[in-house]
């Protein structure tokens, strides 16, 4: 395949991707509309609160648990026929939202959405490496992994762009529906193991099973909860935090995050571009090292950001200015490493065994962020000092004023003990990266054994 023509698939699939993560967060911006719709059951607040996080939670649980299914058929099949058949599921899920009338409707279509939303990972990370080698695939899991990132802009003017918010999810799935067209019609004759211009053997699940026993591999798999984990907590909680322990707007707090989603996405071209650059130069063990310095850089600079002083309140933008700029560089630094993880896996795997592979490391990445976000409160609530866990204080903090989008007790000087436990709590989310940092290191001793292709 010529330079141009892979560039041009990278292209469609960085769009393709884009896309449907932009269908995947729209839900995140329409709660407050969801909870005066009709279409949701429930008369509480907590009660439609609930069914809308169904939305998200059971689609996620089936299409995880069916990933399994698509990557062992990537590996039979064909990527682009199992990737166009998760581009169907998640058009026609989409194509319905716009006609539920009933939550049962509505629930059926976002799970339909979300067979192919979670199930096309897999695919995608096997499909990536099929395109391009091993020298240039740092650049192509950038591509991907940004794109995702960028989704979470992309959803926010999806949305201020099209709505109402059902008409919204219609056009994202005729988007998705042509660039994925678009993307198999581009990607013709790419082949299972055609990046590294060798034979492969007829796939097996005995042997495919045995590639979970490279030390490489278990390193990887072992770490991607431990990294995935702080990540969950923090695109869940961020904003949150910000109104908890600084005592500003959610707009401000919003602002930040926006920042810092920018920085992931550069963090993520930063590190495939740079990783690429090195590995020519020194060998594959160049991208080990560049992860470990990201990590390494990065982890501390968060660290910065969750403890810093910050004068609770204070809305001045050269107050705000410090720690933001903590958040976006210590989250861009940490997000170098991030694709060479699938970098890595691809190299020590044979090409006739990723797409099972990588749905084992679907399955583990998803685990992780979900886990973020459930151990963020529950650590909290231990943190905090028996007699402050009995009163009112943890439900007062967060006590919100519509008008000023603030929690208007959240800087009471008795709620510090209440904004530490959170402080508490998220330093020691984050501190798990030291885990992912140590397994970097022990991946440095097995890479080069364990790579396939040389």
């Amino acid at each position: 395949m010529s330079q141009g023509r892979t560039g041009l698939v990278i292209l469609a699939l960085a769009i393709l991707v884009l896309l449907y993560f932009s269908a995947g967060y729209l839900l995140a911006f329409i709660v407050d509309v969801l909870k005066n719709s009709p279409i949701i059951p429930g008369v509480e607040s907590y009660e439609k609160e609930a069914y809308i996080g169904y939305l998200k939670s059971i689609p996620q649980i089936i299409g995880t648990v069916l990933s399994i299914l698509w990557g062992i058929l990537a590996d039979t099949i064909g990527r682009r026929k199992t990737m166009s058949l998760m581009i169907m599921f998640m058009f026609t899920g989409l194509a319905i939202i716009p006609f539920a009338v009933n939550y049962v409707m509505l629930l059926t279509s976002f799970i339909i959405f979300g067979i192919g939303y979670t199930g096309i990972a897999p695919i995608v990370y096997a499909f990536i490496a099929d395109v391009l080698p091993p020298e240039k695939r740092g650049a192509g899991y950038a591509a991907y992994y940004a794109s995702s990132v960028l989704g979470f802009i992309g959803a926010y003017v999806f949305y201020l762009a099209v709505k109402p918010w059902q008409t919204t999810y219609g056009v994202l799935g005729a988007m998705v529906l042509l660039t994925g067209l678009m993307l198999l019609a581009v990607s013709r004759g790419v082949r299972i193991g055609g990046a590294e211009k060798t034979s492969v053997i007829e796939f097996k699940l005995s042997e495919a099973v045995s590639s979970f026993r490279k030390p490489s591999v278990i390193a990887i798999l072992v770490m991607i909860v431990f990294w995935t984990i702080p990540w969950g907590m923090l695109t869940t909680f961020a904003i949150d935090y910000i109104m908890v322990k600084w005592g500003v707007s959610k707009t401000i707090a919003s602002l930040i995050l926006i920042v810092s989603v920018v920085s992931i996405a550069i963090g993520h071209i930063v590190g495939g571009i740079l990783s690429d650059k090195v590995a020519r130069k020194k060998g594959p063990a160049g991208r080990v090292f560049i992860s470990i310095l990201g990590i390494g850089i990065g982890l501390p600079v968060m660290l910065s950001m969750i403890i810093y002083p910050y004068p609770c309140g204070n809305v001045e933008w050269s107050i705000v200015i410090q720690p933001l700029l903590l958040a976006a560089f210590g989250m861009m630094f940490t997000t170098i490493a991030y694709p060479n993880i699938t970098v890595v896996l691809s190299d020590v795997v044979r090409a006739e065994h990723r797409g099972t592979v990588f749905s084992v490391y679907n399955i583990l990445n998803t685990l992780g962020w979900a886990i973020g976000p459930l151990l963020y409160p529950t650590l909290a609530y231990i943190y905090m000092p028996p007699d402050i866990r009995a009163s009112d204080l943890p439900r007062l903090i967060t006590l919100y004023d519509p008008e000023s989008m603030r929690y208007i007790n959240s800087c009471m000087s008795e709620m510090a003990p209440v904004r530490n436990a959170y402080m508490y709590s998220a330093t020691t989310i984050v501190l798990l990266w030291i885990i992912s940092l140590l397994i970097w290191i022990t991946i440095k001793i097995t890479y080069e054994k364990d790579r396939v292709y040389n």
